[in-house]
């Protein structure tokens, strides 16, 4: 598995399926993958939620 199929499946088990522009998970380059998942942590850090 590469690093940007692990990022999705981590996505995906946040039950985060789409980019924040409606594009699908998979047609988002490793960076906007991770900052997806990066904005996610800080929201719970933070008692937020953003989908």
């Amino acid at each position: 598995m590469d690093r940007k199929d692990y990022i999705i499946e981590q996505l995906i088990q946040k039950n985060i399926f789409q980019l924040p522009d409606g594009r699908d998970l998979f047609e988002g380059s490793c960076e906007e993958l991770e900052q997806l998942l990066e904005g996610d942590e800080n929201n719970k850090r933070n008692g937020e939620r953003c989908l």
